[in-house]
């Protein structure tokens, strides 16, 4: 199951593996029998997609295209830092004006999450249990270490997008988890509080960071976090046709439009625009182009027929740029 909701849970299996390979110390034990047995099924139940990617290839290329861009080695080492204050607290949202006032102590939140993590991975590493330390590190290791290699050797922001990364994500929740869980039954009283007050903020925090998730138009989750409002400006144009380029955006913005606006998916947005198959689009008043590429804004704007605007206006305390554009006549 866990290989059709997404591929890469094939390094979970893989550090799966090797924690059971190292904790029956490499010898074929009644558990590592049961283990390959249980492995191998899984691995049947997969042939259908497995078949599906060797024969269209193409589709595994298209599905991680947008992390396929080489980045720098310092652009990833600091969005992997960045990327740890929300897997425990995400309370400031560009998109809910209200939470502007968090904003100011994020960087304080980050050190503070960031010092726990380290001392939770040093208590681990120094007193945790030879069990429970080779799970965590084979996780750690195969999930996410993997992940980050291959981004600064061959290029790549998988490592930065934690949707890639839940796995790892777990784990370090365990890893600090573990921490306070032992530190909550110290002998030392200190040690206690600083145990039950840390776990009251954590928890405090998830919760306010889950409430302003759940009731948020839209999040800063990967992608353009504008679906919302673009949604909501297409909505009030009358008598239009939307063109996506792309199946996962149209999918994204299927349950924000209105059921009257017209939809037009096509991977070939260049082509629909020549001269002769603008008839097409003759019997709408409105054509907006959702995440145009540089081929078929350049078509646009080299057309003296048609003029390309911003469907929303840029604005510099928003997080992202215009991401759909408003088709206008130059006829009219």
């Amino acid at each position: 199951m866990g290989l059709y909701s997404n591929l890469l849970f094939g390094f979970v299996a893989i550090s799966h593996s090797i924690y059971v390979l190292i904790w029956e110390k490499f010898r074929l034990t009644k558990i590592l029998k049961a283990y390959i047995i249980a492995a191998f099924m899984g691995g049947l139940a997969f042939i259908p997609w497995f078949i599906l990617f060797i024969t269209k290839p193409g589709l595994l290329a298209y599905s991680v295209a947008q992390v396929a861009q080489k980045t720098r080695f310092l652009s990833l080492a600091t969005s992997w830092i960045k990327n740890i204050r929300p897997i425990f607290i995400d309370v400031n949202n560009p998109w809910v004006d209200f939470t502007a006032f968090f904003a100011k102590y994020q960087q304080f939140l980050a050190l503070i999450i960031l010092i726990l993590v380290l001392i939770s991975f040093y208590y681990l590493a120094r007193f945790g249990s030879r069990k429970i330390k080779i799970f965590l590190f084979c996780l750690i290791t195969f999930c996410g270490l993997l992940l980050m290699i291959k981004d600064i050797i061959q290029g790549g922001r998988f490592s930065v997008r934690l949707r890639y990364m839940i796995p790892y994500v777990l784990s370090i929740e365990l890893v600090v988890s573990y921490f306070l869980a032992r530190q909550l039954k110290s002998k030392l009283f200190l040690r206690r509080q600083l145990a039950k007050i840390t776990l009251c903020f954590l928890i405090l925090g998830g919760l306010l960071s889950c409430n302003l998730i759940t009731f948020a138009n839209s999040g800063r989750a990967f992608g353009a976090p504008d679906y919302a409002l673009i949604a909501s400006k297409i909505n009030q144009i009358s008598n239009s046709v939307t063109i996506f380029e792309d199946w996962g955006d149209a999918l994204t913005m299927s349950y924000l439009l209105n059921h009257q606006n017209s939809v037009h998916l096509t991977r070939k947005a260049p082509e629909f625009l020549e001269l002769e198959d603008k008839n097409f689009y003759q019997k709408f008043d409105n054509i907006i182009l959702f995440k145009p590429n540089k081929i078929t804004q350049n078509k646009v704007k080299n057309d003296t027929d048609f003029n390309l605007e911003p469907l929303l206006a840029p604005n510099p305390d928003l997080p992202s740029q215009p991401n759909a554009w408003l088709i206008k006549s130059n006829n009219n």
